[in-house]
């Protein structure tokens, strides 16, 4: 089940210590934040291009088809242009907001809040509010978004819906930009096929064809499902991972066909490449 390589890893940049999160662009480049505020942009060839110092701690990181970056922090988000220049801040978030992760197409900035259960949209034109996401709506028969800790990721497909792990539920669900539910599947299961325990899965991204990229808390493993929800393969299983490793993050390097991947154990962003069958 095991479809993946691990290739040489990219070495932490300087001056990092405790990395938060990782993004990669269409172009291949990754990026990535540290906890004391210093976020790096790393070229496919593991090159450092490019960084800059942040506002504060971020907290949830994501980069957009031309290159500008959503920065959350635990009371707002910025938005950096290409050359790390702020191009908009919103306002503070709602009280008791846990912001977990952030999406931004060119229209909407959208912010997961795992303390509240829901999704901000906000207008990347004025950084303004302009709409709440997982709310339970019984007209639409939808019971809300099941939260049970403070995992709770957010991301855009490359046919641009929106899509958030319902982590209660080991379900990802997509929603129009109004918030209704538009489609969704799950994979409730003890099997290497499904998702189990508390808070599952932990961490999503997309590949350039749709298809999901997973990664799980407890049990750490990385895997694959085409976009239909059908399990394809195991990217990274637990007997890879250190005792007590922790993943923070994934994303795909579109230019190398490589899955990414952050945690807490090696100082590194580990690389791996599907097998030649």
């Amino acid at each position: 089940m095991i479809g993946y390589k691990e290739v040489p890893p990219i070495p932490f940049p300087k001056g990092f210590a405790t990395p938060a999160a990782l993004a990669a662009d269409n172009a291949g480049n990754a990026y990535l934040a540290d906890t004391g505020g210093l976020l790096v942009k790393i070229s496919p060839s593991s090159a450092e291009t490019a960084r800059w110092n942040l506002a504060g701690t971020p907290e949830a990181l994501t980069v957009d088809d031309s290159g500008n970056i959503a920065i959350a922090y635990s009371e707002h988000c910025e938005i950096l242009a290409p050359n790390g220049s702020v191009k908009l801040k919103t306002r503070r978030f709602p009280k008791g907001a846990i912001a977990t992760s952030a999406a931004l197409d060119d229209e909407n900035l959208y912010i997961a809040d795992a303390g509240n259960r829901l999704i901000y949209r906000y207008s990347t034109g004025n950084g303004l509010p302009s709409g709440e996401i997982g709310r339970a709506d019984k007209a639409k028969g939808f019971m809300g978004l099941i939260i049970p800790s403070p995992y709770f990721d957010i991301a855009i497909s490359p046919d641009g819906a929106l899509w958030a792990a319902n982590t209660g539920l080991h379900e990802l669900i997509s929603f129009s930009p109004d918030g209704t539910p538009r489609c969704s599947w799950e994979k409730r299961s003890t099997g290497v096929e499904g998702f189990s325990g508390c808070c599952n899965p932990s961490h999503f991204a997309f590949m350039p064809d749709g298809a999901f990229i997973t990664a799980e808390k407890n049990i750490p493993r990385v895997k694959t499902y085409a976009p239909t929800g059908r399990f394809l393969s195991v990217v990274v299983p637990p007997a890879a991972f250190a005792e007590n490793a922790i993943i923070l993050d994934v994303a795909y390097d579109s230019k190398n066909d490589f899955v990414l991947l952050l945690e807490t154990k090696t100082k590194a962003i580990r690389r791996f490449e599907k097998k030649q069958r």
